[in-house]
Formats: C-alpha cells, structure tokens, sequence
C-alpha cells in the first residue's frame, strides 16, 4: 500500500500531463489521473493535504471501477446508469454517515404495499409548482427538514399560488421539542408538528448554515398556514395522494449515491433518507426530488420504479394548509 501511494503522489504531481508509451498509447495509470484531475474541476473538489488527496485518489478508483461494471452489465438486470459524481472520493460507510441519518418513527399504518398503476401521471415538476433543487451539503444530517420545508413550499405554490422560500435551518435549530434531533437526524411529521404550533421563518432571514446552531427565537415566522398533517396508506394511497400535492417520504437512499438517470430499481426498504414525491408517470414510476444538488441524478431528480422500490411506500405524509 505505501508503495501504492508513492506511485499515485507522483502521478498526482504529473497531474495531466500526456506521455506515451512506444507504442502511442496513453500510460492505463495516467488515465485514471486524468480522470481524476478533471472530477476535481469538475466538481470543485481540494483537499487538506497530499496524503489525503492520495487517499481519495484511492476510492475514487476504486469507485469508478464499480461504476464501470454497472454501465457495461448487459445482463438487463439494472435500469439506470451511474456516474462519478461528487460523491465518487467516499468510501460506503462515510457517505452513509454523512448523507443516511434519517430517524424514521414507528407508525401503526398497514404500510399496504400492493400496486396497481391507474394510468393517472401527475408531475409537479413539468406543471411549474417545484422551486429549483437544494443541496444539503455534506456536514448535516438534514435530509428530513429538506422533505418537510420542500413540501410546504411545494404544495403553498399548488394549493395558493404562493411561491416562497422557507427555512431548514430553522426546523432544524427549533424543533427538537418535537423529538427531532436537528444534523443528527429527524422526522418529517415532527416538522409539520413544529410548523402547525408555531410558523416557520424565510430562508432568507434564518439561512441555512449545514450545522446545529442555537434556535433564533426572535426571528419573525410568517409561514403560519400548517393545521396539521396526513400520513398515507401504502401505494395505492400514494398514487392517490400525489394527483393533489406533493409528499414527504422516507426511502433507503442506501445505493443512490452515484445515479445518474434511468428508473432505480436496485434498492432494499431501509429507510435511511428524508426525500419528496413530486410525480407518477402512467406506469406507475415514481418522480423524486431530492437535496444532493442538481448536479446529482437527473438534473436533481431520481426516478423509482413502480411499487415499493426503496421503501417509497412506507412513511408518505403531507402537511395540511390553510390560508388563514
């Protein structure tokens, strides 16, 4: 391994230089440098010293050699395709840590997961009622609040016309007497809860700072319109509830990491992330929007396939609104 280092450092001070061997052919080691050197630019990436940008070197290879595999599976086994996005430098178990905290709350629902597509597509994204995607960075686990304050600003447009832009980091910092636990994770429903009791505040006066910070009281909360919530029954409840406004959900984001596009079908129902229904085309395929940035997946967005692919069935809900 130290010798492995050695090599790669040297290479990573080439950086993306050209040599040739005698017969033409680009060195297979300076390739991958390559590559890397132009997924640092692309997505902005530096880091804290030779060592560690040695060892990210490491997994981004490593991942890319997964990802490789993927793609050329002509098994027809995978319906979607995958990338070396910016989560391609982190090893399994620190991307679950960084971006799969979500605390789920046992319910009593049935959780019925029985499917029958009924043709109705409905996409809130095509219809103009979705605001641009966020990013929840890599420092908080804050998937639940980005699925509760995305759906309320989501289904205020649909049901009000009020376009409006409200503020994670204050459920975030505020909401803890509701059983939530800010970056260490929470519950979309305890969210409403903490909206219905007292208002939440605009993104821009209380922004997002990724970080457990101590709750601003004082700030003005003119978001007053939550009465309550509704958890929905399964996927026949979902396909449903969706024709109206959007949900907050629960899904075993587990192997999402590096999707690019196609319909997700390679996943297990150990909700682990906090995320938002926005659509159902006519077969049945789910429409997610997530808060990984609009680099990540399509465009920000992650297609299911029909049924209870990653769990997309068992903790749907949306807010109850009520212009006052």
């Amino acid at each position: 391994m130290e010798k492995s280092l050695i090599t790669v450092g040297l290479l990573l001070l080439i950086g993306a230089g050209v040599y040739l061997n005698q017969n033409g052919e680009e060195l297979g080691e300076l390739q991958k440098v390559r590559q890397f050197n132009d997924w640092k630019i692309q997505y902005n990436k530096k880091f804290s010293s030779e060592k560690e940008e040695m060892y990210r070197y490491l997994v981004f290879q490593q991942n890319a050699q997964l990802i490789e595999a993927h793609n050329n599976d002509k098994s027809g086994k995978y319906t979607y395709t995958m990338e070396t996005n910016q989560f391609a430098d982190l090893t399994e178990q620190e991307f679950a840590q960084k971006y799969l905290t979500f605390r789920p709350k046992s319910t009593n629902k049935s959780k019925s997961t029985d499917y029958v597509p009924n043709g109705q597509a409905r996409d809130w994204v095509e219809e103009g009622k979705v605001p641009p995607i966020k990013d929840q960075g890599s420092s908080c686990g804050s998937s639940w609040a980005f699925s509760a304050v995305g759906v309320l600003e989501i289904n205020s447009n649909i049901e009000f016309g009020l376009e409006t832009t409200l503020s994670e980091q204050d459920m975030l910092d505020c909401s803890g007497p509701y059983g939530n636990q800010g970056c260490s994770g929470g519950w979309m429903d305890s969210g409403f809860e903490y909206v219905r009791d007292h208002g939440i505040a605009n993104g821009s006066v209380y922004p997002y700072v990724g970080s457990d910070q101590t709750c601003r009281t004082s700030v003005k909360r003119d978001f007053k319109y939550v009465t309550g919530f509704v958890d929905v029954d399964g996927c026949n409840g979902l396909q449903t509830a969706i024709q109206d406004q959007a949900l907050s959900i629960g899904v075993d984001a587990s192997n999402w990491a590096y999707y690019k596009g196609g319909i997700f079908n390679n996943c297990k129902q150990n909700l682990t992330s906090g995320s938002i229904l926005v659509g159902v085309d006519q077969n049945g395929v789910w429409k997610v929007r997530h808060q990984w940035g609009s680099k990540w997946g399509e465009n920000g967005y992650i297609r299911l396939a029909p049924g209870n692919t990653c769990g997309v069935c068992l903790s749907a809900s949306y807010p109850v609104l009520e212009k006052k």
